[in-house]
């Protein structure tokens, strides 16, 4: 009988497992071990707070464990969860282990709210994160239920997602990070684009107040343009039944009134009677500027004189 024989290649591979620790409790893994998610909505890291971090960690560690779940391509290593600034900094200071939580695999949509509410997450990493769940086929009802987040604010985040230069230039530039000024922005900038590339171009404070104010000035001053041309509508309405028109003309300095019912003897001339001495003139068209059109008649009526016949 041939007895049996002992791998002792697994028998070192399993010494070299991390021990496990109890549902619920952290245990020590070593940093090498760790993997950051190619998938990890966060693409932003801030290098001033990354270093203070640094800072901190080196002199007190890692107090809040991080979190990780068993990778799924390298046996006997992890893939983060949460915690990707803590576990970065541990590897700059030289740790060589951190606490962690071993947890079931999460979805993105974890990953998004835990840094949601840490506020770690800038509003370009939500928009772009949105966008890419409403193209992987999700509707943005269900996108907004599973982030606990308003319809409105999905809405409002979509408005950074191939936006105007204008738009991602402003957000760049640190004029306003906010998910809420820059939607508005947004909107004044569609419906009066020029008028707000000028009032971006000035030296202005983009905040939501003042984006509200520039489009309560800019829709008044389109109701009073609309006003007008209503105006102007009306007058020309009007002209249309002038029984006795009257075309006041200016040539020069000189002011006058067309003659209208009369042709002038010369090619390319009207006839003006001057408003100095009632003397008519031919004068060349294009000479000639209109100053208005009026009813004849519109004024007082000039009193007649009544023919007397003569007696005998």
């Amino acid at each position: 009988m041939i007895a049996p024989t002992i791998d002792l290649d697994a028998l070192e591979a399993f010494e070299k497992l991390e021990p496990t620790a109890p549902a619920g409790k952290p245990m020590m893994v070593d940093t090498g071990l760790i993997h950051e998610d190619p998938e990890q909505p966060r693409k932003v890291f801030d290098d001033t707070k990354q270093r203070e971090l640094c800072t901190s960690v080196a002199e007190s560690g890692i107090r809040i464990p991080i979190s990780v779940r068993p990778h799924p391509q390298l046996p006997g290593q992890y893939m983060l969860n949460f915690g990707a600034r803590r576990h970065r900094a541990a590897v700059a200071v030289g740790l060589a282990h951190v606490p962690a939580l071993i947890e079931d695999l999460l979805s993105d949509f974890d990953q998004v709210i835990e840094n949601l509410h840490r506020a770690e997450l800038s509003p370009m990493e939500m928009a772009l994160f949105i966008s890419g769940k409403q193209k992987g086929g999700m509707k943005p009802a269900e996108i907004a239920r599973r982030l606990g987040l308003s319809r409105s604010a999905i809405s409002k985040y979509f408005a950074l997602v191939d936006a105007p230069s204008e738009i991602e230039a402003t957000y760049a530039s640190g004029r306003t990070t906010s998910p809420d000024t820059l939607y508005d922005l947004r909107q004044v900038l569609d419906r009066w684009p020029e008028k707000t590339r000028a009032w971006l171009a000035s030296d202005v404070d983009v905040t939501r107040r003042s984006v509200e104010h520039l489009k309560r000035h800019l829709t008044e001053a389109e109701k009073d343009q609309m006003s007008g041309a209503a105006g102007r509508d009306k007058a020309s309405h009007r002209t249309d039944h002038i029984r006795h028109p009257l075309l006041k003309v200016r040539i020069g300095e000189r002011p006058g009134v067309l003659v209208l019912n009369r042709r002038s003897d010369l090619d390319n001339h009207v006839l003006v009677r001057w408003d100095d001495g009632g003397e008519v003139q031919p004068v060349e068209v294009q000479a000639i500027q209109v100053v208005a059109l009026e009813d004849g008649r519109s004024g007082p009526a000039k009193p007649r004189g009544r023919r007397r016949e003569l007696r005998r």
